[in-house]
């Protein structure tokens, strides 16, 4: 991996494509949005989750921390995924995919 981008890229093939009990997107990070917002928002079976994806020495930004936070405190999961540890998270989001689906 490169950049973020590919990062992102490899959050997207592992929640592959939409089905019936799982619902995400990218919010824009076009300026135009609320601050801070993580890069995929996500429901599987009722349940919400978020991922900030980074790359390298990427550092989330104060307001990144504080909607992770608000997230965490309303009941979301959230997952801060880096290049090095795409491959856990594999592991980590299909055990909490199919956890929710009991839940």
């Amino acid at each position: 991996m490169k950049n973020e981008k590919d990062v992102k890229a490899a959050v997207k093939k592992i929640m592959g494509r939409p089905v019936d009990f799982l619902w995400w997107y990218m919010p824009a990070a076009n300026g135009f949005g609320t601050p801070g917002v993580p890069d995929f928002m996500g429901c599987a079976y009722g349940k919400t989750f978020a991922i900030e994806c980074k790359f390298g020495k990427g550092v989330r930004t104060p307001w990144q921390i504080k909607q992770a936070d608000a997230l965490q405190a309303a009941g979301a999961k959230y997952w801060l995924v880096s290049e090095k540890d795409v491959e856990s998270f594999e592991v980590t989001f299909s055990a909490w995919c199919m956890g929710a689906s009991c839940s």
